[in-house]
């Protein structure tokens, strides 16, 4: 029951999945390792559905201050993945399972270890992994005929097994429907809508936005140029194929953002707070290849790292059609392009 990569790859890339991608599994991969290495495996995900669903928001501060006015479209964004994000350096403490000599017997046991991976791709870095270590220092009495046996463990086993990323990439972008509505004394609604798009043996997702709108012109008499305020909420859900979520996401941004019109060129900029959190939900398997361990349920949220940007671009608007291409500045880098008609 599981949501595969082609899946995501539509959702999170906006871009039809590379063949490579049909072999993998961004759930079953998850299967592998536990929440600690988890958080940092998809870390550069959770920022990249952060600042692409805060991203393209708008294209114009223009607003009629009483009357109807219409825009649909599709809004893409794209966060930009520097080197430093494809990859990862992480220790975390976890459990081994090692063979002691007790007597003439070896006895099983599961003890604490501390792991180390170093320079292993993100989700979004190469698809190799170096193999990583873990140590063990830890001192347990084991019972053998009735006698408590003190022993000192004092190991490092090396190559433990990593992950590699699911896709080489420096951006990530999503595309997403968007639409404005208006106006009512200089107010619009925004919704964005993907109603849910099922993949046979895949999974689905699904994708709602609401917004507002509201232009300040009017209350500025003679302007050099067009003032707004934005507000937007946004859900993403990704079930598996069993109905069950493995990525459900949230964002919120607010903005001030003016435009200023000569001819078909609109120049816009803006100022954008946001925040989003994602959280992900799968099954871990500690050691697989053991029919009596059972899976452990692992259900943790990330916050996206975009928190603040400054925004610009252009739109050109040659009769109905509207083409927008921009990009935006803060703690990450975001590049936006949008194609629609306005009547």
């Amino acid at each position: 029951m599981r949501v595969r990569l082609p899946l995501l790859g539509l959702l999170v890339l906006g871009l039809a999945a590379p063949p490579a991608w049909a072999q993998s599994d961004l759930t079953e991969t998850l299967e592998e390792v536990g929440e600690a290495y988890a958080r940092a495996y998809v870390k550069p995900l959770a920022d990249a559905i952060g600042a692409d669903l805060n991203g393209a928001l708008f294209h114009t501060a223009y607003a009629e201050g009483l009357g109807f006015n219409l825009f649909i479209g599709v809004r893409t964004s794209a966060l930009y993945i520097p080197d430093a994000d494809q990859a990862m350096d992480l220790t975390f403490a976890g459990t081994v399972r090692l063979e002691v000599d007790v007597g003439p017997d070896l006895v099983e046991v599961e003890v604490p270890a501390t792991f180390e991976v170093r320079n292993a791709p993100t989700i979004f870095g190469e698809d190799m992994a170096p193999g990583g270590i873990a140590t063990v220092r830890y001192d347990t009495t084991l019972s053998y005929l009735g006698l408590s046996i003190p022993v000192s463990l004092d190991t490092t086993i090396t190559d433990v097994r990593t992950i590699g990323g699911l896709l080489k990439t420096s951006f990530a972008p999503l595309a997403v429907p968007h639409a404005r509505l208006g106006s009512i004394l200089g107010t619009d609604l925004i919704v964005r809508w993907l109603p849910a798009i099922s993949v046979p043996d895949y999974g689905s997702v699904e994708l709602i936005g609401l917004g507002l709108r509201h232009s300040m012109s009017p209350y500025l008499g003679d302007r050099y140029a067009d003032i707004g305020l934005q507000v937007m909420w946004q859900r993403m859900q990704v079930d598996d194929d069993a109905d069950a979520s493995v990525i459900t996401a949230d964002a919120f941004a607010a903005n001030l953002h003016l435009s200023r019109q000569w001819g078909p060129l609109i120049l816009y900029t803006g100022l954008q707070v946001e925040e989003s959190t994602v959280r992900f939900q799968y099954n871990f398997l500690p050691e697989d290849d053991r029919a009596d361990i059972d899976p452990i349920a692992v259900d943790f949220k990330l916050s996206g790292g975009l928190k603040q940007r400054v925004i610009g671009g252009f739109t050109l608007a040659p009769g109905p059609l509207r083409l927008s291409a921009g990009v935006s500045v803060g703690e990450l880098l975001v590049l936006s392009a949008g194609l629609g008609v306005a009547f």
